[in-house]
């Protein structure tokens, strides 16, 4: 979540860096010694039908009360988790409403809470509409609503970080003076590479939707259009407003 508020970070060509690379490597290697934790306790076929992993690791260790224990740290981490995105994603809509005019109201900083609190608030209840909306909508087509949520985001997620890779070699062309205080080693190679395990992964997510006989994809780029409709208007109002 740190490219989200890097706007706000002091001394950014540093810490930006520091913090993405240091919370990268910290992540990574808990995750494969947790995981590799898990796997010498129930074996790769205990891991693969365990429901809870986490808890059934500690049930085994510590008894009854060392899988709720772990269950509820599980809950919090989760907790403590949306809350930081929660935050950060703001400052998405924050940043959109200060550049374009059509979504102005998100653009405002109340002073008060010292928290950009229209976007706050417009983030919330389009987190309420997609959840109520999976759970009774979805979820009367198909079965389990709410866990289908990640199959209509999958695919959107992996377009995004497509063009955001590839955005790297574009600006290299549109702006090849401005500085930049960090190198990239065998350039274009890394964004490349990059680019080609999004389009794997996009291809998969569309490959699962077909087998399953899922619109996820179609209207999850259904939706992504209608923003395209509603980005093209903001333009053209942009340069209306600029022309007089």
């Amino acid at each position: 979540e740190m490219a989200y508020v890097s706007a706000e970070v002091r001394n950014p060509e540093k810490n930006i860096f520091r913090a993405l690379m240091l919370g990268t490597l910290a992540v990574t290697s808990i995750y494969v010694l947790v995981n590799a934790a898990f796997l010498h306790a129930l074996g790769l076929e205990g891991l693969r039908q365990a429901p809870a992993v986490a808890a059934d690791v500690s049930r085994l260790a510590l008894g009854d009360w060392g899988g709720k224990a772990v269950s509820g740290l599980v809950a919090i981490s989760a907790l403590g988790a949306v809350n930081g995105m929660i935050f950060t994603g703001g400052r998405i809509y924050y940043a959109m409403g200060k550049e374009h005019r059509l979504f102005s109201l998100m653009g405002r900083w109340n002073a008060r809470l010292g928290t950009p609190a229209w976007s706050l608030a417009a983030q919330g209840v389009i987190a309420l509409a997609v959840v109520l909306g999976f759970e009774f909508i979805i979820g009367k087509a198909q079965e389990g609503g709410f866990a289908r949520m990640v199959d209509y985001t999958l695919p959107l997620f992996w377009t995004f970080l497509l063009l955001v890779s590839l955005s790297v070699i574009v600006l290299r062309f549109r702006e090849p003076t401005i500085a930049r205080p960090h190198r990239a080693p065998l350039y274009p190679l890394p964004p490349l590479i990059f680019a080609g395990g999004c389009l794997f992964m996009l291809h998969a997510s569309w490959n699962w939707a077909r087998q399953n006989g899922s619109p996820a994809p179609v209207v999850a780029f259904s939706l992504l259009a209608a923003g395209l409709v509603v980005c093209v208007a903001d333009h053209f109002e942009r340069r209306a407003a600029t022309d007089d």
